[in-house]
């Protein structure tokens, strides 16, 4: 079977979750990385993908060896198929031209920072140096968090995953607040037994032990989500793109799905961002109170063409982008799936992966690049 174009190429390869194996096979880019492929047909691919193994580490290994079991069996034609689903699509819904730089972005932080601490330690560098000029505007969480006497917040702090222990000791040596858009809380027992639906169950390691926490329910996420909604309608001259990290990222998300909400037309951003986040949450909120036979439903509607506002769904004019590191323990398995959902659901997105964990990528790295080059194309 002869090998589909770079584009079918490039989503084999993404639905494999092995972009970041490509960019680090030698090549100045993804794209030539991918022209290389292309020329010698599925054997080259496959002898290419066969070396990359011994250097590969144990879970890269694996999705290696997938990979190649999945390209050996002639499995490419599904990713083309889609990519064609997707091309009608597109052409069916236009979308708007890319925003005029220098470009307005508004950022929501991860859980537990604040937009101070952010400036000091340079988190908006990769994003200034591919946006040059842009303003962004760091808007701080909605709720202040209690780092002495909140069980949920401390543990929060104390796994070590999260990487906020230093940032623990600098606020509270120094007197500084943090910020999330909204906190954890201690489940019910009514919460336990039922495991009841809108509420989203995870676990922190705190002194070597898991400890239980009730993440916000559906109805917070929809009244933090709503006062973003109006911060935006409110801003003078509203945004271009929405950047979210981590909890930030969920809520960006959300604000995707409801972006036909707005009042305002002029200003109202197009463009977002997301930077890892846990799609298993968002998934969770987008379908909560929904029936389940429409929870996958993939109905792109204007709000107010769609006076049901169904939740889950996406404007087609839209477009994303979404960026976690290979070491991010708790994001980025089933990354690739999870993000292939969003599209599944109406969403214009791609991905990438950067080799780095729960942290905003540094300044110089490529995902920028290939972010700036997807939501600005034309």
């Amino acid at each position: 079977r002869p090998m589909a174009d770079d584009a079918s190429v490039a989503v084999l390869v993404a639905s494999l979750g092995l972009s970041h194996l490509c960019q680090a096979a030698g090549s100045t880019t993804l794209g030539d990385r991918l022209s290389a492929l292309k020329t010698g047909g599925r054997a080259a691919l496959l002898k290419d993908l066969s070396e990359l193994l011994p250097s590969a580490k144990l879970p890269e290994r694996q999705k290696l060896t997938n990979a190649i079991s999945k390209i050996a069996r002639g499995e490419l034609e599904a990713p083309r198929e889609a990519q064609a689903a997707a091309t009608e699509s597109a052409a069916a819904h236009p979308m708007p031209p890319p925003p005029a730089e220098p470009l307005r972005i508004l950022f929501l932080h991860g859980y537990g920072m604040s937009p101070s601490i952010l400036e000091m330690i340079g988190a908006m560098g990769g994003l200034k140096r591919v946006f040059p000029n842009c303003s962004v505007n760091v808007l701080a969480g909605f709720e202040t968090l209690n780092l002495v006497d909140h069980a949920p917040t401390t543990a929060a702090f104390n796994d070590p995953i999260n990487g906020l222990s230093s940032v623990l000791n600098f606020v509270t040596g120094m007197g500084k607040k943090v910020f999330a858009w909204a906190n954890f809380c201690e489940p019910t027992d009514e919460d336990r037994a039922e495991r009841r639906r809108g509420v989203y169950f995870s676990f922190v390691r705190s002194g070597g032990a898991f400890h239980e926490y009730a993440r916000e329910t559906a109805g917070t996420v929809h009244e933090v989500t709503s006062r973003l909604l109006k911060h935006i309608d409110e801003s003078v001259a509203g945004y271009d793109v929405v950047v979210g990290f981590s909890q930030g990222g969920e809520y960006a998300l959300q604000l995707a799905a409801r972006i036909g909400e707005l009042t305002r037309v002029a200003g109202r951003p197009y463009r977002f961002a997301f930077l890892a986040v846990d799609y298993r949450f968002v998934f969770a909120m987008l379908d909560a109170e929904k029936p389940p036979e429409e929870s996958t439903a993939p109905v792109c509607l204007h709000a107010a063409q769609n006076p049901n506002k169904t939740k889950g769904t996406f404007l087609p004019e839209l477009r994303a982008f979404a960026i976690v590191g290979t070491e991010d323990e708790d994001n980025f398995p089933g990354f690739a799936e999870e993000v292939k959902k969003l599209g599944q659901r109406g969403l214009t997105i791609s991905q990438v992966t950067w080799s780095g964990d729960h942290r905003m990528p540094p300044v110089g790295e490529r995902c920028y690049d290939e972010m700036r080059r997807f939501l600005l194309e034309k």
